[in-house]
């Protein structure tokens, strides 16, 4: 199955140049979607813009990728709780380490940069804009690494949000790892 995808324009303000930008647009020229073993799903939308192209990434991020599939939430209030404590990282990390094994693949000590956005919203939050904002930020953090501009723009429709910083290492083989508060 091949696919042409482009979006259609929408207005986005851009709170880091002051201005409104007119349109967005994601091209993704023809591709085979059904090509699991370098295309997956990495987020809520299953749109050709949105898959994770493994292709386009080192043995030790393509990797991890494939291990996150397996992250699961443990508890109820992950989006203010402890980030370590709030998934299932033990397993996620273990995938990675029977992944390394199976493929054979070399996996060097690499460390991970995680933002996490922290937030709750109120009731009076209009989901259907926030599901708009958050849909066309993930695609363009996926071409260019938009995610901190987006989570401003979208700040006001949060009764507390907050950005978390960590860093993942992982150290040689994938035996062993830990999760540590970025410092820059």
């Amino acid at each position: 199955m091949t696919a042409v995808v482009s979006t259609a324009p929408f207005a986005v303000v851009d709170p880091l140049a002051q201005k409104v930008k007119e349109s967005a647009a994601v091209n993704v020229n023809e591709i085979d979607v059904s090509n699991t073993d370098r295309f997956m799903v990495h987020s809520p939308y299953t749109d050709p813009e949105h898959l994770l192209d493994l292709e386009t990434l080192d043995d030790e991020n393509a990797l991890l990728a494939r291990a996150l599939s397996h992250m699961k939430c443990l508890r109820a209030d992950y989006a203010t709780a402890d980030y370590v404590e709030s998934f299932n990282w033990g397993e996620v990390m273990g995938e990675l380490k029977n992944l390394v094994q199976s493929t054979g693949k070399t996996f060097k000590e690499t460390s991970f940069y995680i933002v996490a956005f922290r937030s709750t919203i109120p009731p009076s939050t209009v989901y259907e804009d926030l599901g708009v904002l958050d849909k066309a930020a993930h695609a363009e953090a996926n071409q260019f690494g938009g995610f901190l501009k987006a989570s401003r723009a979208t700040a006001s429709m949060y009764s507390f949000w907050r950005i978390d910083r960590h860093r993942l290492v992982v150290r040689d083989g994938a035996e062993s790892w830990e999760i540590v508060n970025w410092v820059d």
